[in-house]
């Protein structure tokens, strides 16, 4: 199965700061193909607070092969269609298309 993770749950899984969210990361490679948007991993590397946790969220996408950073752009009319059902136009409406 081919999963999305919001910068969010990166972010408090990363810092230890939430069970739930570092067992998803536990879980990712074990059961799931991980891509995100490289908007996501900006958004991830920006509120980081610790080098270190930069690094390891990196290596996820450096050292295995079910990770991936997808740089395509995504079609305008899909972020367009998540931006008329209610969607922030600048982050979810982009990464609800880049999911579909």
């Amino acid at each position: 199965m081919r999963i999305c993770i919001d910068s969010s749950a990166f972010i408090v899984g990363l810092e230890g700061s939430d069970s739930d969210a570092a067992q998803i990361l536990d879980w990712v490679g074990h059961e799931f193909s991980l891509v995100i948007p490289r908007l996501i991993a900006q958004e991830v590397t920006r509120n980081l607070r610790k080098p270190g946790q930069i690094r390891q969220f990196y290596r996820l996408f450096q050292n295995y092969s079910f990770a991936q950073i997808i740089d395509e752009p995504i079609p305008a009319d899909l972020v367009n269609r998540y931006i008329t059902l209610g969607l922030p136009a600048k982050a979810d409406a982009f990464i609800g298309a880049f999911a579909e």
